[in-house]
């Protein structure tokens, strides 16, 4: 019964997806990130069953939305909390490129 209405809201709660998206843009905290996943298997559910081309690739954006949404959430937090250590591995990282590109033009 809940998912039968819910198929009415599938549009909203996409728009709901993507404004938590652009505020965690804006903001980038854990909340936004849990609050998109939210929306999103809300509206998951909404789309259920995924019948079509249109329901499952509106399906595979919003997983696919949140899924980078999260790496990218984790990536802010380590560079935030963890700096010299993500600092020390990228001049170590690019030490090892420019090594290697020197050995390849000599």
């Amino acid at each position: 019964m809940l998912l039968r209405h819910l198929t009415r809201w599938w549009p909203v709660l996409l728009l709901v997806l993507g404004a938590v998206t652009a505020e965690w843009l804006r903001q980038p905290s854990l909340r936004w990130v849990l609050l998109a996943w939210l929306a999103a298997v809300t509206g998951l559910g909404a789309l259920w069953p995924w019948h079509g081309l249109r329901r499952g690739a509106l399906a595979f954006a919003s997983v696919a939305l949140v899924v980078g949404l999260t790496v990218a959430q984790y990536r802010v937090h380590a560079v935030e909390h963890h700096w010299p250590e993500e600092r020390a591995a990228l001049v170590e990282a690019a030490g090892r490129t420019a090594t290697r590109e020197l050995h390849a033009a000599y």
